[in-house]
This record gives C-alpha cells, structure tokens and sequence, in this order.
C-alpha cells in the first residue's frame, strides 16, 4: 500500500466544540496502472482540456452544466460548495461494514495536541468514530479508527446494523469531552 503524495481533502474535524485541523491523504492499494498510450511512439497519453475560444482549462475551471431547450443551466451541486468540515458526531466499539475508501488522518501542527489525546484515547478504549464529510460535492458516512501511531478514516456504505446506542457508548462521549477541557 502507498500513502499518496498530495492531500485529497482538507479541513476542520469537529467532535462536539472541539475543532482539529486536518488533511487526508488516500491510502492507495499497489495494482497494476492502466493507460493509454500512443501506438506510434508508446508515450503516454495526455488529455487536455480547451474552452471553445481555444485557452486550456485546469481541472477547477470547469463546471458541470445541463443545456436544457437551448438554455444552459449550472447544476445546483456547483453552485453550492460545501463547507470542508469532517464532523464526527458518536463514537462506539462496532466496526464498520461495507468501506469505498480509505485515507490518512493527519493533523496540523497547530491541532497536535488534541488530536494525540483523541487518537490516544481512542487506542485505549478500542472505539471507532462515525460522522459524515463533503467530499466532492457529495456528503459521504466516515468512521475514523485508531492504529499504531496513526488515524484513519474509512468512507463507507453505512453504519453498522446494529445501531443500538449502549451506556458505555455515551460514557465515551462524556470522556472525550472532559478530556479535551
């Protein structure tokens, strides 16, 4: 597995006040690339984006229409960015089910502190924190876990099943809460 190079997501991981700055970076499993090549020379391909009056694009100068009866609408998506806020509102001893992807949490250095005594807490009491994130465009279910030295969050497809919220569950809330005071 490789850590990639650049963050794919900043911002804000919010448990109850608490405010930690934060980037995530993708944990990419090793396969084997597919890609296009050039059957003269078998050089990459590139692909390049040009706006109709000829000047090349980057990837945030486009946005995403609909041309309805000769009429150009931009959908509703671009017109609203969402905040980048990871905000993690329970915490429990169930693992989740079903995961798209998988990143690495990593703090900036101004929120060390806070982030070592929730990673630190978390290890000890064996939990997992679930929330929700923007991640492009699109509100995505997150559960955050503790490992060695490190966080992870996995995007998944769900909480898991048995959702029921035990005594000890709120007990750890309470506990982060008074940790982080």
């Amino acid at each position: 597995m490789e850590i990639a190079e650049k963050a794919s997501w900043s911002g804000i991981m919010k448990i109850k006040e608490v405010e930690i700055k934060i980037k995530l970076y993708k944990i990419i499993e090793k396969r084997e690339k597919a890609m296009l090549l050039c059957k003269h020379h078998l050089l990459p391909v590139k692909t390049k984006k040009f706006c109709k009056n000829g000047e090349m694009l980057r990837k945030e100068d486009i946005i995403r229409a609909i041309k309805k009866d000769n009429e150009i609408m931009i959908e509703e998506k671009e017109k609203e960015k969402k905040e980048h806020v990871l905000e993690i509102e329970n915490f429990s001893k169930q693992q989740p089910f079903f995961i798209k992807g998988t990143y690495l949490i990593m703090a900036d250095d101004a929120s060390r502190v806070d982030f070592e005594k929730i990673k630190r807490l978390m290890i000890k009491k064996g939990i997992y924190g679930y929330g929700s994130l923007y991640m492009h465009n699109k509100k995505e279910l997150v559960c955050i876990k503790a490992m060695q030295d490190y966080l992870i969050l996995y995007v998944i497809y769900g909480k898991p099943e048995e959702e029921k919220e035990f005594e000890e569950d709120k007990n750890i809330e309470k506990t982060i809460m008074a940790l982080m005071k």
